[in-house]
């Protein structure tokens, strides 16, 4: 273990994988592009001692991912850029994520059920409505 707090590991060939960050406490990644979700959304983890990361596009949710391996992705069905669909066969194809819950989250109920299955065809691991 260096002075960093980070863990050296290694892949099976051998050559050094990315350092794994020690956390005090589990955190998630959200994604929407209404800052009053992600406002409501970060109290409500906050109370369960969750910390929050959040973005505005897919795009950069997927890189806040990629970067610090959350304990939960959070992303809304409808945001700009970057489909939530295409951050999520992402997340899901990327070995360090692949594990990370998957939560998408809709707002409109007219196609809902085929959202569903469709998000839980691509790897999600719930999908969820709310009020927008």
């Amino acid at each position: 273990m260096n002075e960093n707090n980070h863990a050296q590991t290694h892949t099976a060939l051998g050559t050094p994988a990315a350092p794994q960050v020690h956390r005090a406490f589990p955190f998630a990644v959200a994604v929407d592009s209404s800052e009053a979700q992600l406002d409501s959304l970060q109290k409500l983890l906050a109370a369960r001692g969750i910390g929050l990361l959040r973005a505005h596009t897919a795009a950069d949710g997927l890189a806040l991912a990629q970067l610090h391996v959350p304990d939960l992705i959070v992303a809304a069905l409808s945001v700009r850029g970057l489909s939530t669909l295409d951050f999520l066969v992402a997340a899901k194809a990327d070995q360090r994520l692949a594990r990370v819950p998957f939560v998408v989250l809709s707002g409109a109920p007219a196609h809902a059920d085929h959202q569903r299955r469709h998000c839980m065809s691509l790897g999600a691991d719930a999908f969820l409505y709310r009020k927008e």
